[in-house]
């Protein structure tokens, strides 16, 4: 109540949610008309307003606080922010929760939200209109019932320490990767730990199903691996039948040379070159000879390399 309205006042809050939540209307009217004493303020959005009550599409949020502050007892939705914002004020709000099967909210996280903070005290809740009438009458037989300690929320703080910590890194300077050291970590050993493997049932005749490798006691198969192109960097290899057919005597060499690395970057594409005569192709990054693409047997100049007749 106010010193401009003494009568004790209800607020009744259905959010802004776009759904229609007339049920709460229809769970307020009787009990409207049974106590015209109570000033009831009804913010009801898109809803259909009560019968009796004073409706309010909308308010600020400034306004719906002062409005609960000077309250008998608080109604709201099943929204966090008005079981909140109730709570913020001193009073223990009446809850009904919107259900999905009524189309009053897309699922029933507020059926199950509530009856969480139910079980801790934190609300009081109203599953019909029988149990709604019974508490707005406790609360106007007793308002202190309706009283709680307010509660302070600290998102605005941490709304606060979060836009400096974005500030901060938005105001960074700008890094870089070197391809150097992305190289490295490609071509760093990959380390696995795993648990010891079941053993593997070996068929009929005590021969494996595969190619293994002895692991402690345990046999496990190894799958087949496709060949691959061995001067391309790790990250760009690729199985030799993806590779188009390349002139015999020709060899694939990695693009850009090694004093290059940080400031150009690779292309996606093997670069294609014809080797000097007397010279062996090297791989610029390892310093390792790089192996030929395989040739027609019958070209003369892979006989007069490899001696093969």
């Amino acid at each position: 109540m106010s010193a401009a309205d003494p009568r004790p006042t209800v607020v009744v809050s259905v959010g802004t949610d776009h759904h229609r939540f007339d049920r709460l209307s229809d769970w307020l009217e009787p009990w409207i008309a049974r106590h015209p004493e109570v000033r009831v303020v009804h913010q009801h959005g898109s809803s259909r307003p009560a019968r009796g009550a004073e409706p309010v599409r909308m308010l600020p949020r400034e306004e719906m606080l002062a409005l609960q502050q000077e309250a008998t007892a608080v109604v709201v939705q099943g929204g966090p922010g008005s079981m909140l914002d109730a709570r913020l004020c001193g009073r223990l709000p009446v809850v009904v929760p919107r259900l999905a099967r009524l189309h009053e909210v897309v699922d029933d996280h507020q059926v199950h939200f509530c009856d969480r903070l139910s079980a801790l005290g934190w609300i009081t809740l109203a599953d019909d209109a029988d149990r709604l009438a019974a508490l707005l009458d406790e609360a106007l037989a007793d308002p202190q019932a309706f009283r709680c300690t307010p509660h302070v929320s600290a998102a605005p703080e941490t709304a606060l320490v979060l836009a400096r910590r974005l500030e901060a890194v938005r105001a960074a300077p700008v890094g870089f990767v070197s391809w150097r050291r992305l190289l490295a970590v490609v071509r760093a050993p990959k380390v696995t730990v795993a648990p010891t493997p079941a053993p593997v049932p070996v068929p009929t005749g005590g021969v494996p199903a595969g190619p293994v490798l002895p692991v402690g006691p345990v046999m496990v198969p190894v799958a087949p691996v496709p060949p691959v192109v061995p001067l391309l960097p790790v990250a760009h290899m690729v199985p030799v039948s993806t590779v188009p057919p390349v002139p015999a005597g020709v060899v694939v060499a990695a693009s850009g040379a090694a004093d290059a690395i940080d400031d150009e970057p690779w292309s996606s594409e093997p670069r294609i070159g014809v080797p000097r005569a007397g010279d062996d192709p090297v791989d610029p990054r390892t310093a390792a000879p790089a192996l030929p693409v395989p040739a027609r047997t019958d070209d003369p100049r892979v006989t007069e390399r490899t001696g093969q007749a």
